[in-house]
C-alpha cells in the first residue's frame, strides 16, 4: 500500500510593505552577537524592533520569505561564491544524488551469554513506555533486556547471506559465522545488520537530513553516500545526475565532486578565519586561479557565511579564546566549500550548540545550498522547530532501513498512519525518533511493511514485518539499475574506480586528485606552519628557555672538571646527560603534532595536499628551531665544561645537537601518529626515550651488556648520539689524563694531574713525563671503539629520516582509513 502524501504547504506571498532587496545572504540578525548571545533590535520584517528575541519568535512564513529571497538572488546570479572562479565539476541543470537498497553489516564479537547484537542496537525500554504510543499495536512486546526480546532481536542477522545470495545461516542464529576462544572465554563472531535496503535521493539547492536513533547508522550512512567506508560488506548503488545522465559514483570521483564536514571542526587555533580560508583556498583551487581571484572567492565565502564581523579574529582553542562554536562551524563549512563542491556531506554540524547557534549553522547550510546549487546532505540529530523549518527533505532511519523520506511537514501525517499521532505540543521528529525507538523493542524487522499493515489494519503488523522481511531476504542484494554497476557486483573490500554511465562522456577522475602540484602544495604549507610557529610562543619560546636553563643547570653542576680519570668520567656524565636533554624536551612537542594529526586526518580526507608535503613542511619548518636550541646548548657548556676540540670540535658538537633534536622530533612526531591521547602519547614518548637511554651504553657497557638485550643496544639512538659527542671529546692521542709520577713505586692514587699538553713517552722506558691513560685508550676502555664520530652521526642521521619515512607511511594509512 502505498504511502498516504504529505500535505502541501500554500506559497508563501510576500506582504505588501517587506522590502525584498533588503535580504541578504549575511546572515538573518546582522547585528546579532554570538559571544553575548544578544540582538541590536533586528526585524525580520527589515524594520527595527523593539524584541531583542526576534531571532527567536520568527514565524516560519518569515523564514520561508528570507529563504526565497535567496533562491531569487541565486536564480538572477546576483550572488554566487564562484564568480570568476569555475569550478570545474560545474554542470548545466539541477543535479540529483540517487541511492538504492543501501546495505551494510559488520563482523562484531559477542561473549556467550550476552545480548546478541546481530540487530542493531537494543533499547532498554520499561512497559511503562508503551503508554505514550497509545496507537502502536501491544502484542508480542518485551523489554530488550528479557531474553525473547533478544532472540526476536538476532532475527534479521539470520538471514543474511554470504555474498548476498549465497546460503543463509540457519533462521535464529544472529549469522553467527564463527566462534573463537580469548583468554577462556568463547566469543561468537556475529554478522551485525547496520542499514537494509536503504532508499532515497537528495537534489541541489535543498538540504536533505537524515534522521534516526542513536546509534541506527545516520553516520554509516553518510559515509556509504561520501563513499568514506571500505570496510564491511556494502551492498547498494549510489548515481549522481549532473543534468547528463545518471553515473554510478565511484569512490575516486565521489572524493573529486564532493566535501565532507565532519563532525569535530578541528581548525588551527592560531590563523585568522579569512587566513584559514585563504590557506584553503591556496591548496584547493588550481594554480591558474591568481591570488587576487582567490581572495574574492574568500570574500564572497565570508559573506555566505555571516563571518564578515568576525574575519580578522583567531579560530582560537582551549588556550586562546576566539570565534564562538557557531562561527567555527561555519569557518569549518567554508574551509570544504572554497572547492566549490557539487555535494557537500556534514556529519551532525549542530552538535555541541545551542538552539541558536544551531539556527544559525543551518541557516549558513541552507544559504550555500541556495547560492551554488549544491547538493547538501547532513546528519542530525534532534532538530528544533527552526531547524527543521529550514530543511528541505527528511530520511528517517528506522530499525536500519527508510523509514520516511519526504518533506518534514508530512512527517506528523506519516506518524499518524503507524497509529501514533504527535501529542499537541510535542515536536514531530521527536516524537518520530520515539516511535522509531519502540519499534525496535518491538522487533520490527521491515518497516515498510509494518506501515504497509498498519495502513491495512492487519491485527498483528509486527508479525507481518518479519514474515515480509523472511520472504523478501534476497531483495537487499541491489540489482544494477539499467545495467549500470553496482556495488553488489564489485565484491568486499575496496572498490575499484569504473565508472559506468548511462549518458554524457566519460569524465571520470581516476585515483587522488589534488588542485596543486607537489611544490605548490609545499610552499603553502610551509607558510602555514611558519605563521602558526611565530603565533604559538609555548611551541618555541618554552623550548629554548628550557633548553637554556638546563644548559646552565649542567654548567653548574660539571662546572671545569679536573683532567684526571675522575674529571674524564665527569665530562662522559655531562655529555649523556646533555643527550637525555635533547631527546626529552623533544616530547612536549606532542600535544601540538596531535593537534596538527587531526587536522590533517580532516584535510587530507578531501585530498586538501599530499602526506608527503605536509611531512617535508613539517620538517623544514622545525629545522631553525634545533638549530637555535643546538647552537644554545653547544654554547652555554662549552667553555664551562673545558670541552676540547678547538672551533672544530664546537662546530662538529653543534651539528651532532642539531641532528638528535632532528632524531628526537622524528620520534616525537611518529608517537603523536600512533598514539592519538595526548597523556597516553607524552608517557609512551617519554617510556620509548627512557629505554633508548637505558642501552645507550653509559651506564653498561656494550661488552658487559647481556646478549639478549645487544640487539636493543644497536636499535638505540642515545648509543650513536652519546658516541659521537664521546668521540669528539677524547679521540686525541695528545691528550693524558694519567702518567707516571718521578718517584717510582708512587701510588696511582697520589699522582698528580697531567696537564693537557703533548705527552712525549719515553720508548721501553717508565719514567718521568710517561702517559698511562690517553683518549683514545680511556674510549677502549668503555667500549666506543667501534665507529669513529661522523660514522655515529651519519647512522643517526639515518635513524631519524628512517622514522620519518614510518611516518610517512602512517600518514599514508591514516589517509587511507578515513574510507573505513
Amino acid at each position: 500500500m502505498a504511502r498516504p502524501a504529505a500535505p502541501t504547504a500554500a506559497a508563501p506571498q510576500w506582504p505588501p510593505d517587506y522590502n525584498r532587496d533588503h535580504v541578504t545572504v549575511e546572515d538573518i540578525g546582522e547585528d546579532y552577537d554570538d559571544d553575548d548571545s544578544s540582538f541590536d533590535g533586528y526585524d525580520f520584517r527589515g524594520d527595527a524592533g523593539d524584541d531583542d528575541d526576534a531571532f527567536s519568535t520568527a514565524s516560519s512564513e518569515d523564514l520561508t520569505i528570507e529563504v526565497e529571497a535567496l533562491k531569487r538572488d541565486a536564480a538572477s546570479k546576483k550572488y554566487s561564491p564562484s564568480a570568476g572562479v569555475p569550478s570545474a565539476s560545474a554542470a548545466p541543470g539541477a543535479s540529483v544524488l540517487t541511492f538504492r537498497n543501501i546495505s551494510y553489516s559488520v563482523f562484531v564479537k559477542q561473549r556467550k551469554g550476552e545480548p546478541s547484537a546481530a540487530a542493531g542496537p537494543q533499547f532498554a525500554r520499561q512497559d511503562s513506555t508503551l503508554a505514550n504510543f497509545p496507537g502502536l499495536p501491544q502484542q508480542g512486546f518485551q523489554t530488550a533486556s528479557a531474553p525473547a526480546a533478544v532472540a526476536e532481536a538476532s532475527a534479521p542477522g539470520a538471514g543474511e547471506s554470504a555474498a548476498g545470495g549465497g546460503t543463509s545461516a540457519a533462521p535464529g542464529s544472529g549469522g553467527i559465522r564463527g566462534i573463537v576462544g580469548i583468554g577462556g572465554m568463547r566469543r561468537k563472531r556475529i554478522r551485525r545488520q547496520i542499514l537494509t535496503g536503504v532508499n532515497g535521493e537528495a537534489r541541489s539547492g535543498e538540504v536533505t537530513a537524515i534522521m534516526g536513533a542513536s546509534g541506527g547508522g545516520k553516520t554509516t550512512l553518510l559515509n556509504i553516500l561520501a563513499q568514506r567506508i571500505s570496510s564491511g560488506r556494502r551492498k547498494g548503488t549510489v548515481e549522481l545526475d549532473a543534468g547528463e545522465g545518471a553515473v554510478t559514483v565511484s569512490a575516486g570521483m565521489m572524493r573529486h565532486v564532493s566535501a565532507y564536514v565532519m563532525q569535530d571542526d578541528v581548525l588551527f587555533p592560531s590563523l585568522t578565519v579569512r587566513e584559514t580560508l585563504m590557506y584553503a583556498a591556496e591548496l584547493r583551487v588550481e594554480p591558474r586561479f591568481s591570488r587576487r581571484e582567490k581572495e574574492e572567492k574568500v570574500d564572497r565565502l565570508i559573506d555566505l557565511l555571516g563571518l564578515a564581523k568576525v574575519a580578522e579574529t583567531l579560530i582560537g582553542g582551549e588556550r586562546k579564546r576566539g570565534v564562538s562554536g557557531g562561527e567555527r562551524k561555519r569557518v569549518a563549512i567554508g574551509v570544504e566549500m572554497v572547492s566549490d563542491p557539487k555535494i557537500l556531506f556534514l556529519d551532525e554540524p549542530t552538535s555541541g550548540l545551542d538552539s541558536t547557534n544551531a539556527f544559525r549553522v543551518v541557516r549558513a547550510i541552507k544559504s550555500v545550498a541556495i547560492q551554488t546549487a549544491s547538493i547538501s546532505v547532513m546528519v542530525i540529530h534532534q532538530p528544533s522547530y527552526r531547524v527543521l523549518s529550514l530543511i528541505d527533505k527528511l530520511l528517517l532511519l528506522g530499525v536500519g532501513q527508510t523509514a520516511y523520506l519526504g518533506p518534514p511537514a508530512g512527517l506528523p501525517d506519516f506518524l499518524s498512519s503507524l497509529g501514533s499521532p504527535v501529542p499537541e505540543g510535542s515536536n514531530s521528529t521527536e516524537h518520530g525518533l520515539d516511535v522509531m525507538a519502540v519499534l525496535q523493542a518491538q522487533g520490527v524487522t521491515d518497516i515498510q511493511a509494518y506501515v504497509q499493515a498498519c495502513q491495512a489494519g492487519v491485527s498483528d503488523p509486527v508479525a507481518a514485518s518479519r514474515k515480509a522481511l523472511a520472504v523478501t531476504s534476497d531483495a537487499v542484494t541491489p540489482k544494477s539499475p539499467r545495467g549500470k554497476l553496482g556495488w553488489g557486483q564489485l565484491g568486499k573490500g575496496r572498490k575499484e574506480e569504473q565508472p559506468t554511465k548511462t549518458g554524457g562522456k566519460e569524465n571520470e577522475p581516476k585515483g587522488q586528485q589534488y588542485a596543486n602540484g607537489w611544490f605548490g602544495e609545499l610552499m603553502v604549507l610551509t607558510r602555514r606552519a611558519t605563521v602558526n610557529i611565530m603565533r604559538t610562543p609555548a611551541l618555541y619560546l618554552l623550548r629554548l628557555a628550557l633548553i637554556l636553563i638546563t644548559s646552565v643547570l649542567l654548567a653548574i653542576l660539571f662546572w671545569k672538571p679536573e683532567e684526571t680519570p675522575e674529571g674524564a668520567s665527569i665530562r662522559l656524565s655531562f655529555l649523556s646527560c646533555a643527550t637525555c636533554i635533547v631527546f626529552y624536551t623533544s616530547c612536549d612537542a606532542v600535544p601540538i603534532f596531535i593537534e596538527e594529526c587531526a587536522i590533517f586526518t580532516r584535510e587530507s580526507a578531501n585530498n586538501a595536499y599530499r602526506p608527503s608535503t605536509y611531512l617535508v613542511s613539517a620538517t623544514l619548518v622545525y629545522l631553525p628551531l634545533h638549530f637555535l636550541m643546538a647552537l644554545l646548548l653547544t654554547a652555554v657548556s662549552w667553555g664551562s665544561i673545558s670541552l676540547a676540540g678547538g672551533a672544530e670540535g664546537f662546530l662538529f658538537m653543534v651539528l651532532a645537537c642539531f641532528v638528535m633534536f632532528f632524531t628526537a622530533n622524528a620520534i616525537a612526531t611518529c608517537v603523536s601518529i600512533c598514539v592519538k591521547d595526548v597523556v597516553l602519547a607524552y608517557a609512551t614518548a617519554i617510556s620509548l626515550m627512557s629505554y633508548f637511554y637505558l642501552v645507550s651504553g653509559f651506564y653498561v657497557t656494550r661488552t658487559q651488556m647481556s646478549p639478549a638485550l645487544i640487539w636493543l643496544h644497536y636499535l638505540s639512538p642515545f648509543k650513536y648520539a652519546y658516541e659521537a659527542l664521546a668521540i669528539n671529546q677524547y679521540d686525541r692521542p695528545d691528550l693524558c689524563y694519567m702518567r707516571v709520577d718521578s718517584t717510582l713505586g708512587a701510588p696511582p692514587g697520589t699522582l698528580p694531574p697531567a696537564a693537557s699538553t703533548p705527552q712525549q713517552p719515553t720508548p721501553g722506558a717508565a719514567g718521568a713525563g710517561t702517559c698511562l691513560l690517553t683518549g683514545p685508550q680511556l674510549l677502549t676502555e668503555r667500549s666506543i671503539d667501534q665507529l669513529g664520530k661522523w660514522q655515529c652521526l651519519v647512522v643517526l642521521l639515518v635513524f631519524g629520516i628512517a622514522v620519518k619515512l614510518l611516518t610517512f607511511v602512517l600518514l599514508v594509512r591514516l589517509q587511507r582509513a578515513k574510507h573505513k
